[in-house]
């Protein structure tokens, strides 16, 4: 989902946006982050990167049930906690500006949910409130309702803030708002199995070999030893696997699991399984 952009595409792409509402609001308090440091990507890479998210949530035979691995598969993919953040702030403006066009989509719900994941970020607040200065210019006239995004109304909706004001707030999942992904064995469904679960993989995991290690640990998913929401960094952090080797395993299992064509099947997935049941 992440758009690299060399610099006759940025040029081009640059062109392309100047008379998009949503990027015009965005673009710079992006360009200021980027010019500090706090992100390595251009505006233009932010936002088209942010359009790429909208278009694989929308893709999910079920919005609601899809945003949390949308929102995972995209923190896997990104550099750094920080452009996790802005592309996901991004695409909060974005879908308020084509709710209109899109009313089966609940814009202020979805957002609700991706700020309530982001609310830790340092990079949140800060970027809300300078875009929201440049819509009070009117660029957007009433059609993007970004002022509404303050720690107070985010509050006062029943979203909570507490994050905004340095408090810490976890996701359902259980995880830190804001936060990168957690150890691994915090995946883990039960922790009593914690030691046993662990030394099964480390016996048997092949470091070298991305596919085989991905079917080891969704063995372990499988026999509802370690939750379906490990990520592929944690992964990488705990066993020495490469992360962008093991990711698209893990991207195509999420993606096919309940599918006719799941990307791995189930005599691939069994010997493993049968290591965590056994």
């Amino acid at each position: 989902m992440i758009v690299r952009l060399g610099k006759e595409q940025q040029d081009s792409v640059r062109r392309q946006l100047s008379g998009n509402r949503a990027y015009a609001v965005c673009h710079d308090v992006l360009r200021q982050m980027l010019h500090r440091g706090e992100t390595g990507l251009s505006p233009a890479e932010v936002f088209m990167s942010a359009r790429n998210v909208l278009r694989n949530l929308f893709d999910q035979p079920d919005i609601g049930w899809g945003l949390d691995d949308t929102m995972d598969d995209l923190e896997d993919e990104t550099d750094s906690d920080n452009d996790f953040t802005l592309i996901m702030a991004v695409a909060t403006v974005m879908l308020q500006d084509i709710r209109k066009n899109r009313p089966d989509i609940d814009a202020w719900g979805i957002n609700s949910r991706i700020i309530r994941r982001l609310g830790g970020s340092p990079l949140l607040w800060p970027f809300v409130e300078q875009a929201s200065i440049k819509e009070e210019f009117g660029l957007l006239s009433r059609t993007i309702d970004i002022v509404n995004y303050s720690p107070k109304d985010i509050e006062a909706r029943g979203d909570g803030a507490e994050a905004a004001s340095g408090g810490s707030r976890t996701s359902p999942e259980g995880r830190k708002l804001g936060a990168k992904a957690k150890p691994f064995r915090e995946f883990i469904v039960n922790k009593d199995d914690t030691d046993e679960v662990m030394a099964i993989i480390r016996q048997n995991i092949h470091i070298d070999n991305p596919q085989q290690a991905a079917l080891l640990i969704v063995g372990a998913i499988e026999a509802e030893k370690v939750s379906p929401k490990v990520s592929a960094p944690s992964i990488a952090r705990e066993f020495g696997v490469n992360e962008n080797s093991i990711k698209p395993h893990f991207t195509g299992y999420r993606r096919t699991r309940d599918t006719a064509s799941p990307h791995f099947s189930a005599s691939e997935i069994e010997p493993y399984k049968s290591l965590f049941t056994s």
